[in-house]
């Protein structure tokens, strides 16, 4: 090969030329053959090592591209949470506000139905004994009683509503 060793394409010609007798030209009657190389082996080499580069920099891009994100989707699940707590606790708060709102409400109607429904308010104003009059004013005095309960409820509800307001959705607290 004439010290064109490593060559990884050879180009072959043949044919009537002229070279010495024995060299294998066309003295000796039969076809000679040249070797040339087209692509030496540092050529090919220097290439492939460059794309080796250049997909190990797009590589590390899209790693810290992926890290990068992973932070982000990181950072939003986590704000994500705190929004979450905010509505469980809101919603545990206000449930139990409103289930004493709900109960007061319930004692103010059941008193103020044993007022009406007391046979000795069915009876007239004038026939009534001292002992029915004592019986409307304790029922009535109830329902008073379980009228300013309901007040009370109610206006601890109201403050509870303000003090813990529906928080903004994710998306605007969060970012995107």
């Amino acid at each position: 090969m004439d010290g064109l060793d490593g060559c990884d394409a050879l180009v072959s010609r043949g044919g009537a030329g002229g070279g010495a007798a024995g060299d294998g030209g066309a003295a000796d009657g039969a076809a000679s053959t040249v070797e040339v190389a087209v692509n030496p082996p540092r050529a090919v080499g220097l290439l492939t090592r460059r794309l080796n580069i250049v997909a190990l920099v797009l590589s590390l891009v899209a790693l810290v591209l992926a890290v990068y994100k992973d932070l982000q989707a990181q950072a939003y699940f986590r704000c994500q949470a705190r929004v979450d707590e905010v509505l469980i606790e809101r919603t545990r708060i206000l449930a139990d506000v409103g289930a004493q709102e709900r109960t007061a409400q319930r004692d103010r109607d059941d008193a103020l139905d044993a007022v009406f429904l007391d046979v000795s308010f069915a009876k007239p104003p004038a026939e009534r004994t001292a002992e029915d009059r004592a019986r409307i004013a304790a029922k009535f005095a109830r329902y008073l009683r379980a009228a300013k309960t309901v007040a009370d409820e109610r206006v601890k509800a109201d403050k509870a509503r303000a003090d813990n307001p529906t928080p903004s959705a994710p998306s605007k607290v969060c970012g995107t």
